[in-house]
Parts: C-alpha cells; sequence; structure tokens
C-alpha cells in the first residue's frame, strides 16, 4: 500500500502536508495554550470532565482558560500587590487566604474543580502568588517600553511613578532600583 508505515503518512500526500504531518508528530504537547499563526492564544484543553459533574482544573492550567477565576484575581490586583510591599503579616496572610477559598469556591461554583492530585489549597495560593508575579513582570516591561516613547514629562512622571510601584512588589528587587 501507499503508505510510510514508520511515519504514518500517505505517499500520495503533497511534500508541504508531509512535512507539516512529520512536524506534528515530533512536537511535544505544549502546556495550557498556544499561539497560532495569526498570533492569536488558542486554548488547549487542559480540563477534563470527571464524573460528567465538574471541571478538572489540572496541574498546568492557565488563568486565561477560567475567566470567572481570573477576573476575581485581576479585581483584587491592586490590594494584592499593596500587601507585598510589606513583610508577610496578618492582615496580608488572611487575604491570601481568603482570595485562595474564594477561588476555590468560585470554580465550584461554576462547575471547575482543581484536580486533588495537584492542587491542595497551598498549592492554588501558590498559583495565584505566580500569577501575580508574572503581571509585575510583564507591566514592568511594558511600562519600560512606554518610558522610551514617551513624550510628555506627566507622562514620563506617570510611568516611573507606576515602575516603583511595582519595584517594591516583584520579588528579589524590594529596595532595590
Amino acid at each position: 500500500d501507499a503508505t510510510n508505515h514508520t511515519h504514518g503518512i500517505s505517499l500520495a500526500d503533497s511534500s508541504a502536508d508531509v512535512s507539516r504531518s512529520k512536524k506534528r508528530k515530533l512536537e511535544k504537547p505544549k502546556p495550557s495554550s498556544k499561539v497560532s499563526k495569526k498570533g492569536k492564544r488558542k486554548s488547549r484543553s487542559n480540563v477534563t470532565t470527571s464524573s460528567g459533574q465538574k471541571t478538572l482544573i489540572m496541574k498546568r492550567f492557565c488563568w486565561r482558560d477560567f475567566p470567572e477565576l481570573e477576573n476575581i484575581l485581576i479585581s483584587s490586583r491592586r490590594e494584592y500587590l499593596s500587601f507585598s510591599s510589606r513583610n508577610y503579616t496578618p492582615e496580608q496572610k488572611r487575604f491570601n487566604n481568603n482570595l485562595t477559598a474564594r477561588i476555590i469556591k468560585t470554580a465550584g461554583d461554576c462547575g471547575y474543580e482543581f484536580d486533588p492530585k495537584h492542587f491542595n489549597f497551598s498549592a492554588v495560593r501558590d498559583r495565584i502568588r505566580c500569577f501575580y508575579k508574572s503581571y509585575v513582570q510583564g507591566e514592568k516591561k511594558k511600562l519600560f517600553a512606554a518610558l522610551s516613547t514617551a513624550t510628555s514629562l506627566a507622562e514620563i512622571q506617570n510611568i516611573k511613578a507606576e515602575i516603583a510601584f511595582l519595584e517594591t512588589r516583584s520579588s528579589g528587587t524590594k529596595g532595590k532600583k
């Protein structure tokens, strides 16, 4: 028959189809999402249905795939960051634990469940911390780029103020500039 069994490709396929098929076979699956040819993010299924009732949130999930949860994190961002500039206080601990509990409860209300093989309360709280850490890193990068193109003194001052705010909130840079 006209099939190359080592690659599972029909010899009748065009060469472009063959190279695409080979590439697909050799690529490792990417976690949570990938960028399409047009530069738009495509969601990869990192959730599975268990018992036909809840959608399981797997270990390498992306918050963007769960907008109800991401919206909570976005709306709590300023308060979360205001705590991160200080030493770990009982108020910060209470805020972080309440935020984590709210995320877990909202997930349940929306038909999601964090995979119990990978997530306990602390692991969810760690993923929340990583969300904010990534946000700070990305924002600082955007602000430094904006600073290089700023045209007015007021714009430069606003950007510098925001950079200063973020500088005190990213781990490893407290007090450094």
